[in-house]
């Protein structure tokens, strides 16, 4: 008789609740009781509970995911206009009929436009991520070179922030560059580079 009245139902519950999954929504949990009216017992208050708990959590889930959509949306707009203005700044370096480039603190390369490549000899991807002073500078100037760009970073510019220097291309020619150095800092205001 109990098993018939109330193990039955407990068991089903148990079940119902194992194969809940808020991607694979079920109906409304039902029991069968062999009446055509629910009794108003506790296993009622208990099914009555775990449907409303159901229909929570779905509303929940379908609202976050509508933030969710929402965000994924703003940040693919936002890369999206990230990559336009970082297109267009490229382009504004690549027409500058300058050598620009941009070293990071250890003096590895970070950004290189069109007339540095064309200089150097060299392709972007030959010189972005490498050791500036020591594909780019002559080897009996790197160390005073490679001085003048410390000095730079430590906020001595005297004598670093423009200065006359040497390029050393890829066919072994070597130029002579005017060089006007521009110290880059981060939102900290600590000096995260230069910008030559």
């Amino acid at each position: 008789l109990v098993h018939q009245m109330v193990a039955r139902h407990l068991v089903r519950v148990a079940q119902y609740a194992r194969e809940f999954d808020i991607n694979d929504r079920q109906p409304p949990l039902v029991l069968e009781r062999g009446n055509r009216r629910e009794p108003d017992d506790e296993l009622s208050a208990l099914v009555a509970g775990i449907n409303q708990m159901q229909e929570g959590l779905a509303r929940g889930y379908d609202s976050l995911q509508r933030v969710n959509d929402k965000l994924e949306q703003r940040v693919w707009d936002r890369t999206k206009d990230i990559e336009i203005l970082k297109d267009r700044a490229e382009n504004y370096l690549n027409i500058a009929g300058t050598f620009i480039t941009a070293l990071d603190r250890t003096g590895k390369v970070t950004l290189i436009n069109r007339k540095g490549t064309e200089l150097l000899g060299r392709k972007a991807d030959e010189v972005v991520g490498k050791d500036w002073f020591e594909i780019a500078i002559p080897q009996d100037a790197r160390f005073s070179e490679r001085g003048l760009f410390e000095h730079l970073l430590v906020g001595n510019t005297v004598n670093s922030s423009s200065h006359m220097g040497e390029i050393l291309a890829l066919d072994g020619r070597v130029r002579s560059i005017a060089w006007s150095n521009t110290l880059i800092r981060d939102d900290d205001n600590q000096a995260v580079g230069v910008l030559c």
